[in-house]
């Protein structure tokens, strides 16, 4: 299928010759995917109010602006509560790098992953050993905006990235240097290892990876690492995975892909979904996106405590550093204590609404505790809403948690102490 395209593509122009005649032939042929979406300023209000309900989990950056004066805003998902030592794992997915190839599939991705019940495990276990996770609804909003490929200056911008190897000196557009100066800066700063990127894109179904620019393929540990993610979405989705000539018939100078690749060293790619109907496939994107968090977190070295931030625990936090109140008392001295071992715990259930503590029963969620009463010698205390409900178990999961979101957890086997 993947060659009947790029035959198709390179037969709109017989008189072009070489691939760029086919690059301009694939364009004409896909030149818009099909998919409506609502206005950019309502796209990124949208990102704005899922990062307003979950502060601990996100915050919303705007590195730049567009040629035509559009704010460049990218959603960055981590556990704000985690202190980590050593190098963490990042993620970049973004989309619409050609304005007139919009899936609607990164503008949903976020609320999927903190709020969607396809949501998985991946993300979460991801978050809880220190990811970042940085997602781009739209790169080029300028071109979504008017429905064009190009941005606000007619420029390609998924061949404006710097590729080094091949010559060629990009950058020269404000969203492309935007958001790799972004990403360095992130990088610099925080110390990470981009373990993939992925730039949605349309219009045949398959993921496309290195090298753009030329035939000869990425060393070998290199190509181990893209084809277990290729060989994932394949089993996923169905479709072929490859490089811009094998999947759509073209070589490119100056992609998203090469840069990352040539400059992080670890996966980068393109999805190419299926022209008017990828959207509906939202929940295959999750499950790929679990099977890649896993991917990555198999190279993760950091060392992950639950805190607050970047702020280190109190010296004298010992295995019981996170207690439960069986009593409804507010007074100190009337506490009953359970201790909570210190072990890691990720099949947790998670509490909603303000919820401090749950009790896990039978696979449901309980709230049992909605406030502190006492947080010293590294203690955090919180009393109980119920008095018969930690009494009545043997085990339970405690989760510390701020708005709603998950910050230190806990199973417990319950031990009174007087």
């Amino acid at each position: 299928m993947r060659k009947l395209y790029a035959a198709i593509a390179a037969s709109l122009l017989p008189l072009a010759c070489g691939p760029a005649g086919a690059e301009r032939g694939y364009a004409k042929l896909h030149s818009d995917s099909g998919v409506a979406g609502k206005s950019y300023e309502e796209i990124i209000g949208d990102v704005k109010t899922l990062a307003g309900k979950y502060p601990n989990l996100t915050e919303v950056v705007e590195y730049g602006t567009s040629v035509e004066g559009r704010k460049l805003t990218v959603i960055k998902i981590w556990d704000k509560q985690l202190t980590v030592s050593g190098k963490r794992q990042a993620i970049l997915i973004s989309e619409g790098i050609h304005g007139n190839e919009y899936l609607n599939i990164s503008d949903r991705l976020p609320r999927e992953f903190i709020e969607g019940q396809s949501g998985g495990s991946g993300v979460k276990k991801y978050l809880a050993k220190g990811g970042i996770l940085y997602i781009v609804p739209i790169m080029n909003p300028d071109g979504y905006s008017a429905r064009q490929r190009e941005n606000g200056n007619g420029q390609d911008l998924n061949r404006n990235f710097t590729i080094k190897a091949a010559g060629n000196n990009g950058f020269t557009q404000p969203e492309t240097k935007g958001i790799t100066d972004f990403i360095a800066k992130e990088a610099g700063s925080i110390g990470f290892s981009l373990e993939a990127t992925m730039e949605y894109h349309c219009c045949v179904g398959g993921l496309i990876h290195p090298w753009a620019y030329k035939a000869t393929p990425p060393p070998k540990d290199t190509m181990d690492r893209l084809v277990e993610v290729g060989e994932k979405m394949k089993s996923i989705f169905g479709y072929d995975y490859g490089t811009v000539r094998e999947i759509v018939g073209y070589d490119a100078v100056g992609g998203s892909d090469d840069y990352y690749l040539e400059t992080y060293g670890r996966r980068a790619f393109s999805f190419e979904g299926k022209e008017g109907d990828e959207f509906r496939n939202l929940s295959k994107h999750v499950d790929m996106w679990n099977a890649i968090f896993g991917i990555a977190l198999t190279s993760a070295s950091a060392q992950v405590t639950p805190g607050a931030g970047t702020t280190p625990p109190p010296a004298n936090t010992g295995s019981n550093d996170l207690f439960l109140a069986i009593e409804k008392s507010s007074t100190d001295s009337q506490l009953s204590l359970l201790g909570a071992a210190a072990d890691g715990y990720d099949g947790f259930q998670i509490c909603l609404g303000n919820a401090v503590a749950c009790l896990d029963q039978n696979g449901t969620a309980k709230k049992i505790a909605t406030s502190p009463v006492l947080t010293s010698n590294g203690r955090r205390v919180f009393r109980s809403a119920e008095t018969f409900a930690a009494q009545a178990q043997n085990t339970v999961t405690l989760i510390a948690a701020q708005g709603g979101n998950a910050a230190i957890t806990r199973a417990v086997n319950i031990s009174r102490k007087n």
